[in-house]
């Protein structure tokens, strides 16, 4: 009877950093799972609207400027920068969303 004892006990010694590493892997799993995937989408996301709209106020500025001396309705060229903007960062070859979508397929 000792030696079974003993022999459960070894096993139990044996497994315990096994069962724990599982543990702590499956925790860190699942936290970058709902919490830090999320977390870096929605920064991701906020770093490419506030990109865009950068773009679209500093070289928009001087170009509601030129579209007025033309006479052109200043919502129709609020809309054409705007949508250019977007357009443009993601065609652009140093567009993040260009780059990263490539690296993660």
């Amino acid at each position: 009877m000792k030696r079974t004892e003993n022999a459960n006990l070894s096993l139990l010694l044996a497994l315990t950093p096994v069962v724990l590493t599982l543990l702590i892997i499956g925790t860190q799993i699942f936290y970058v799972i709902h919490v830090a995937l999320p977390l870096v989408s929605l920064l991701i996301t906020v770093g490419m609207i506030i990109g865009v709209w950068i773009a679209s106020g500093t070289g928009g500025l001087a170009l509601m400027g030129i579209g007025g001396g033309f006479n052109i309705p200043a919502y129709w060229t609020a809309g054409t920068l705007v949508s250019g903007a977007f357009f443009g960062d993601e065609i652009s070859p140093l567009s993040d969303t260009t780059n990263l979508a490539p690296a993660v397929t």
